[in-house]
């Protein structure tokens, strides 16, 4: 009935007073809360629209039980009721605030009555100091005892009063600092309530617009084409590499030029993943899942063999895509290939597209490669291939390559609805390399890479010699690169360990990386740091180098070290004795420690202190005396042989070599001790007492070996009798229980 006396009969406003109505009638106090889908309707700007028809409101105050005074018209309300123009304000819990008037309002009236009381205290201050000035005079001119005691105790009190108005004016100006930094968040914050519901109705048009133009943005998607070469793709007449023209590679390789062709040596890992692709994917029509840490060469044999004479008779299409948010498409026909670049919310449309436009009955393959679960485009690529394949499962082949350590969670009648194979790939070995390297043509190509001895950004590494060898320079490599092939034939030495140590500032879980508990499936995860390997028949994932294991060890305490020696079941001896060496000297460095001697011994246990760690080079002189405290040295090159620390005591003149290690027996290379002697400036002599000692873990105490002495009779002049080397080296047991 009221809405029909209105002048104008607007719906959204009628929406709001039936709701206003309703709300205050039934609830016994309104509250915030209680408008507050009203304050969400309008933008927070209830005041405005019940301003501009003031007598909508007047009309329904009078049946308002909040307001017994009946309808009152809005200029003759009190003020505190008035907001900005009149508008009137919503009583909420016996509080007033107009929604479309600033909160900090308020902050400014608390800032203007501090700055008064301020201002206030500053005048107390001034006429204190005037009383306080007066004290002292009268002090100075009082005549007797009595008056000069009176003026004296009036002094200190006035002083004493003086420093409590200066606390309370600090006090005061502390709490106008915080008002106004109050006063300047709410400004901004209220500045964004303001701009928030603009930025959502933009954003609103934005995606309908995106929606409306996807089909017409994948129309004018931009393929680039060209001649791709047959004749140099192949392998070499001994069947160990395998040449792919560098033209396949345009759109495939983030690299805007790739190479005029890419040689792949041919490992055991290779030659297994092409009978996989050949017999599971191809003759068998198996969905192939090949997964692998990167760096593992996944992509490229995939490639190499996509592209090889077997395939001939098959049209090949690579869809690629990163976390980079990139989303590439190449397709190859015969000596025809196109590609083009999109992002990845548009890659399953693209996808849907390019595959729903080759005919029927003709010989297809897709590779999905860099497939990551949990990323939302990803999945919907992989769903359009999947449907794809299903479609025409005779004619088509579908494969994934990924760096994920697992699938995740395996649904089993799924995977066999999909014929669904999965192929590891394990990472570089050593010997791989150094076969590799063996082919001249490939060492041309590969050398510029091989440079740790000549890079200056590199520490702890002899220097390079002009005689150095193929095995040496790849040897000296393999410390950071590990089983990463990109890392050791593709990325400089400064670039590698640049990429790896901002991947260990980024870890979380030592311990979970070494036990190979993570891949790219795990949220915590930075995959270039991992590496696979089978070791007693089993998939174990690890830390990619040495380098990595050190540097992840050398972040770990001690406890955290023996928990993984001893708890967690590390069984890679590489990984083991790495952390068996780290432990070692964060003992020496930290805490002391305590060493079990094998044999016939009054005292089988010594304590050694904890003492200084320093490096040295054992291929140069130590410059100045030694140091007066006892100090373990411990060599920089990384591939020093004979031992891993030196400890030195120049007042008791005691050298300690220490060789740690989990080996069940161990070499003894005497000519790498007699250059540590020389570089540290030992004499020769009876004066000082040499000691060569074997640290291993107590369980191989009993049983460990030292093998026949290399070079024997290089210590004769430091006490060591030519033959007798071999026994005179002791046996020692560090503990790693916590």
């Amino acid at each position: 009935r009221r809405l029909v006396k209105m002048r104008s009969f607007k719906p959204r406003r009628a929406f709001l007073l039936l709701y206003l109505c309703l709300t205050r009638t039934f609830a016994s106090s309104p509250t915030i809360p209680v408008f507050s889908p009203i304050l969400r309707l309008t933008g927070g700007r209830v005041g405005e629209v019940f301003d501009s028809d003031h007598e909508m409101y007047s009309q329904t105050s009078s049946d308002d039980h909040h307001d017994p005074t009946g309808p009152v018209e809005r200029g003759n309300r009190p003020r505190e009721e008035q907001g900005d123009g009149g508008a009137f304000r919503l009583q909420a819990g016996g509080q007033s605030h107009h929604p479309a008037e600033p909160y900090s309002l308020d902050y400014q009236v608390e800032i203007k009555e501090t700055k008064e009381a301020i201002k206030k205290l500053e005048q107390q201050l001034d006429k204190l100091q005037e009383r306080i000035d007066d004290a002292g005079e009268k002090f100075l001119n009082a005549t007797n005892q009595r008056d000069q005691d009176y003026w004296r105790e009036e002094k200190k009190y006035l002083v004493e009063e003086k420093k409590n108005l200066v606390e309370k004016e600090k006090n005061l100006l502390a709490e106008k600092r915080y008002l106004v930094e109050k006063e300047k968040h709410l400004v901004e914050k209220e500045k964004y309530v303001q701009e928030e519901r603009v930025i959502k109705l933009k954003m609103h048009y934005l995606r309908a617009e995106k929606s409306s133009n996807l089909e017409e943005y994948s129309d004018a998607t931009i393929w680039k084409e060209a001649e791709v070469k047959l004749d140099g793709t192949g392998f070499d007449e001994d069947g160990k590499l395998f040449c792919l023209d560098g033209s396949y590679l345009k759109g495939v390789t983030d690299n805007e030029v790739p190479r005029r062709e890419l040689l792949l040596y041919c490992r055991e890992g290779f030659n297994k993943h092409w009978q996989f692709l050949r017999e599971e994917v191809i003759s068998n029509g198996a969905l192939g899942w090949i997964q692998g840490p990167p760096g593992s060469g996944k992509t490229m044999t995939t490639l190499s063999f996509c592209f090889s004479q077997e395939m001939s008779e098959w049209s090949v299409t690579i869809l690629r895509v990163g976390k980079d948010k990139m989303f590439r498409c190449i397709q190859t026909t015969g000596s025809k290939r196109r590609w083009c670049t999109s992002n990845n919310e548009m890659a399953a449309k693209l996808t849907g597209k390019t595959l729903s436009g080759w005919s029927e009955g003709q010989k297809r393959l897709v590779i999905l490669d860099g497939m990551t679960r949990n990323i939302d485009a990803h999945e919907r690529v992989y769903e359009e291939c999947r449907c794809w394949r299903d479609a025409d499962r005779k004619h088509r082949r579908l494969v994934v390559v990924t760096s994920m350590s697992s699938r995740g969670k395996v649904k089993d009648e799924e995977d066999r609805s999909n014929k669904l194979r999965v192929h590891n790939v394990v990472s570089w070995k050593l010997d791989e390399y150094l076969e590799a390297v063996q082919h001249d043509e490939l060492y041309e190509v590969v050398e510029p890479m091989l440079d740790v001895g000549s890079s200056t950004d590199v520490k702890a590494v002899k220097e390079a010699t002009k005689n150095e060898t193929e095995e040496e320079r790849v040897r000296q490599k393999f410390y950071f690169a590990g089983g990463s092939c990109r890392y050791m034939f593709e990325t400089t030495t400064a670039e590698v360990i640049y990429s790896l140590d901002e991947a260990v500032a980024g870890v979380s879980d030592i311990p979970s990386i070494f036990r190979g508990h993570l891949g790219e499936s795990s949220p915590t995860a930075i995959n270039r740091l991992m590496a696979t390997f089978y070791h007693k028949g089993k998939l174990c994932w690890m830390p990619v180098s040495r380098y990595v294991s050190t540097a992840l060890a050398s972040k770990a305490e001690a406890s955290t070290l023996k928990r993984m020696i001893s708890d967690y079941g590390i069984e890679n001896p590489a990984v083991k004795g790495c952390l068996f060496e780290m432990l070692f000297f964060e003992e020496v460095k930290r805490n002391g420690l305590s060493l079990t001697f094998r044999g016939e011994r009054e005292q089988p246990v010594e304590r050694w202190d904890k003492c200084l760690v320093e490096l040295f080079n054992p291929n140069e002189e130590q410059a100045g005396s030694l140091p007066k405290a006892r100090t373990c040295f411990r060599p920089v090159g990384y591939l020093q042989g004979g031992y891993d620390a030196v400890m030195v005591d120049r007042e008791a003149q005691k050298v300690e070599f220490v060789q740690v290690t989990i080996a069940e027996k161990h070499s003894l290379k005497l000519m790498y001790l007699l250059e540590a002697l020389k570089a540290l400036g030992i004499p020769a002599g009876n004066g000082w007492n040499l000691r060569v000692i074997f640290v291993t873990l107590p369980t191989n105490l009993k049983d460990f070996q030292i093998e026949p002495a290399e070079d024997s009779g290089a210590l004769e002049t430091y006490g060591w009798k030519k033959g007798k080397e071999r026994k005179k080296a002791e046996v020692a047991a560090l503990d790693v229980t916590v």
